[in-house]
């Protein structure tokens, strides 16, 4: 059986040591104070990694940090890919200082000794991703490149416009479900992962070059701006960075979406993220994480925008269980 932890909202222990106070033990066994994690999704198989055809999953999940927090000095004993959801942090990697923040990316070799310190006043969050590949009789020509990057690349750091955000948060989903499509779904997630760090590392771009004079350049534009809104429900500052992203005034977007689409941009953005809160609490999450997730200053301006938008709270899309639940620790 495959072992699973995880943990929320700062409470429990972990053998891996990815949330422990500065100057504490950086032993495997490690206890993480619930004041320096704002949550904690950990998903570990290091006594049995989960075979995927061409990889072994061994720790896959969404710290949200507070300040203060400090990942304790460990030696990589697997290949990790690292995403910043939001915030900022320092990436100390064989005493060499990396800073990342919001959208950015970096993978760790093995062997490698590291530490993540957490912005103090923009705390950070990330995804995490731990693996190894097959053994060598068993991998893929493909799989032969990857490997020989993972093992070698000296750029460490990438920047990704969402791709990468999405499939974890994919991966995520499919950890959770309980169906025969999982474990298959689970590998696509990690594949998309895995070659996404490979392509911004090595600079492979998929952006796409608009020809002015071209007949399909609105409607292209078109699909990149409802594409951009639509794998960052959860960016609160995703209308803000629209125009620089794609090269082009805000208005002159908006003006080109609303005559397709027959709504403003703010309309569809909105309504957008709200489906995704919806999706969030109805697969498990709870309002706190969910108004975390979305960007929103506390939980009172989540409920209170949800309530407005959808016409009920946020409550009423969660499982019962942990809506029950919910109401005794907020019975407000």
């Amino acid at each position: 059986m495959y072992r699973r932890l995880c943990y929320n909202e700062g409470n429990g222990s972990s053998r891996f040591p990815h949330a422990v106070q500065e100057g504490e033990s950086s032993g495997m066994e490690t206890q993480k104070p619930a004041s320096l994690i704002k949550f904690h999704f950990d998903n570990l198989y290091y006594d049995q990694p989960m075979d995927l055809g061409q990889y072994l999953l061994v720790q896959v999940g969404d710290l949200a940090a507070s300040t203060g927090f400090i990942c304790p000095l460990h030696t990589q004993i697997v290949y990790e890919i690292s995403y910043v959801v939001a915030g900022k942090g320092l990436f100390r990697v064989n005493n060499i200082d990396y800073t990342l923040e919001k959208g950015m990316l970096f993978i760790n070799h093995l062997q490698d000794t590291h530490t993540i310190i957490s912005d103090g006043d923009d705390p950070i969050r990330y995804f995490y991703l731990g693996f190894s590949f097959v053994p060598d009789e068993r991998q893929a020509a493909q799989t032969r490149t990857l490997r020989h990057f993972f093992d070698r690349c000296e750029a460490r750091v990438g920047i990704d416009d969402g791709y990468m955000r999405d499939a974890f948060l994919n991966l995520f989903a499919q950890l959770l479900a309980e169906d025969a499509f999982a474990q298959s779904m689970i590998a696509a997630c990690m594949h998309q992962i895995i070659v996404t760090a490979y392509r911004r590392c090595t600079d492979i771009r998929a952006g796409r070059a608009y020809s002015l004079g071209s007949r399909e350049r609105k409607k292209h534009l078109l699909y990149d701006i409802i594409h951009y809104l639509d794998t960052r429900c959860e960016d609160a500052d995703a209308l803000k960075t629209l125009g620089s992203a794609l090269g082009y005034s805000y208005s002159y977007l908006s003006d080109i979406f609303t005559q397709a689409m027959k709504q403003s941009l703010q309309k569809y953005y909105h309504a957008r993220r709200f489906e995704r809160a919806a999706k969030l609490l109805s697969g498990g999450m709870s309002v706190t994480q969910t108004a975390d997730i979305l960007g929103y200053a506390s939980i009172h301006s989540f409920s209170r925008a949800f309530m407005q938008a959808v016409g009920c709270p946020p409550s009423a899309y969660m499982p019962a269980p942990i809506q029950q639940k919910q109401l005794k620790e907020n019975p407000t």
